[in-house]
């Protein structure tokens, strides 16, 4: 009877939408921030619980003359260097969408969890420039991952488990199973381990004992 494991250790991975306190910039709804050549939006409160893995920033654009496109460039405030940082021009169409990526968070974020977006026309248009919407998206891993640990039956034979321990430094606990946990050549069975446990034993209703190690 051969019993084997393998470990894996999944991450829980969320996504926060953090908006501005405008209510003209809240939402996609064609309510719009009145016409103006800049526009200056700052959004509170932008925090996450975990590793940020990334950090988009969304504006759609509104136009009082909805055929005509806009000519636009987009700051990031740096609070490292206190000025702003500017991306490449883009032309967008009234009511579409631009996407910026925040980079290196340490300078973009202040001390009180602020981040400010400049929005303003450029080129030869000029102009006023009206916005819809404007906010910022957070994707963040939560720091305590799940482990799991799979066991899986490589004998031809069918194994039945009767009992798993999960042993820590200072803590033990035991899975029962009755009737016993058959698992037929072939199959696996996963169990989501506790957060002490790193030492485990697998015993059958042979008596056999498979220890592993996370």
């Amino acid at each position: 009877m051969i019993l084997i494991a393998n470990y894996s250790y999944v991450r829980e991975v969320n996504c926060t939408i953090f908006k501005p306190a405008d209510p003209k910039l809240m939402e996609r709804d064609g309510d719009t921030m009145p016409a103006s050549p800049l526009i200056d939006v700052t959004i509170d409160n932008v925090t996450w619980n975990g590793t940020l893995r990334d950090m988009i920033g969304f504006i759609t654009l509104g136009n009082s003359h909805p055929s005509l496109s806009r000519e636009v460039t987009v700051g990031i405030y740096n609070y490292t260097k206190n000025d702003w940082d500017y991306v490449n021009t883009t032309t967008l169409e009234p009511y579409t969408e631009y996407r910026i990526r925040i980079p290196s968070i340490e300078n973009y974020i202040s001390s009180d969890n602020k981040v400010r977006l400049q929005i303003k026309p450029v080129g030869a248009g000029g102009g006023n420039i009206v916005v819809d919407e404007v906010v910022i998206e957070a994707i963040w891993i939560k720091e305590e991952g799940t482990r799991l640990l799979t066991i899986k039956n490589e004998s031809p034979f069918t194994s039945r488990i009767v009992r798993i321990w999960y042993i820590g430094e200072n803590r033990a606990s035991y899975q029962d199973f009755s009737p016993p946990l058959a698992l037929q050549p072939g199959e696996t069975y996963t169990v989501v381990l506790p957060a002490y446990a790193n030492y485990i034993k697998v015993i059958t209703d042979y008596g056999n004992i498979f220890a592993f190690y996370p």
